[in-house]
């Protein structure tokens, strides 16, 4: 029988894939050691950690055209229903606020199909050498629904390519994943 042969989800692949090797700057250093730091200094908001809403959202396919056409009039409406802009601004700042939104459509993504792959950038962790990861999670109990969810959610990003499936043998650490709890 001829095809391909895709295993079903969640399961691991019998064969082994190679990693695509990532984008390296590899010009000679300077000898000087760095070090990135994130720091936030900003209050944490009260909805941080919570769900993003979605029920406004429809099915519609002229609202997510985030990267075929993302000024189409459905994409931009979406876009600013979707955006929680503060009760404390003035009908002008709201207005700008909005107009901001509009000029810059192109880079809000709707759905997590529509996030795109910011080029040249790279994610490194400066972690110390010999630094031992937990390969073996406390397992997590989920109901049916927060199960369901929670694979529907890892599938979504499996076909954006934001995430992909690797054979246990290349998994480095592990972590167990907690659903936020939505605010009521």
């Amino acid at each position: 029988m001829g095809g391909s042969h895709a295993p079903p989800l969640r399961e691991v692949p019998t064969q082994t894939s190679t990693p695509k090797e990532p984008k390296v700057n590899k010009e000679p250093t300077t000898g000087k050691t760095t070090h990135e730091i994130n720091a936030v200094e900003a209050d944490t908001p009260d909805t941080f950690g919570t769900e993003i809403p979605t029920e406004g959202l429809s099915d519609n396919p002229n609202v997510f055209t985030q990267r075929t056409d993302p000024f189409n009039p459905h994409h931009i409406q979406a876009l600013i229903e979707t955006v929680t802009i503060g009760p404390d601004l003035s009908p002008e700042q709201r207005k700008e606020v909005e107009d901001e939104l509009k000029a810059y459509a192109d880079v809000f993504a709707l759905s997590v199909g529509e996030v795109v792959v910011a080029e040249g950038g790279i994610h490194k962790l400066n972690i110390p050498e010999g630094t031992k990861f937990s390969k073996n999670p406390k397992p997590r109990n989920y109901s049916p629904p927060q199960r369901e969810y929670l694979y529907d959610k890892l599938d979504e990003m499996v076909a954006a390519d934001i995430i992909e499936r690797i054979p246990p043998d290349k998994v480095k650490c592990v972590s167990p994943i907690t659903l936020a709890k939505k605010a009521h």
